[in-house]
């Protein structure tokens, strides 16, 4: 039993530049995205009715951040801050 079925995977190549697999990405990200709105609208209406002592909702979203990483911006996001 010394005989491995095991393979090297080849990874992909960093810079694809066919337009099919860029159009799949693109897809599968918009699907993804999709996907995740949707479970939190799920999420958000079950805890709709559910309010604080102070009468705000208990469940509410927090709002969005604009798009930033290391090609848009140069140091860090303070943790919480609301994007412009």
């Amino acid at each position: 039993m010394t005989d491995s079925t095991l393979r090297a995977l080849s990874q992909p190549e960093p810079q694809v530049t066919d337009p099919l697999h860029e159009l799949l990405r693109r897809g599968a990200r918009d699907l993804i995205a999709k996907a995740v709105e949707a479970e939190l609208a799920t999420f958000l209406a079950q805890y709709a009715d559910q309010r604080l002592d102070d009468g705000r909702q208990a469940v509410v979203r927090n709002g969005y951040l604009r798009a930033h990483g290391p090609d848009r911006d140069w140091g860090c996001q303070r943790a919480g801050a609301q994007g412009a």
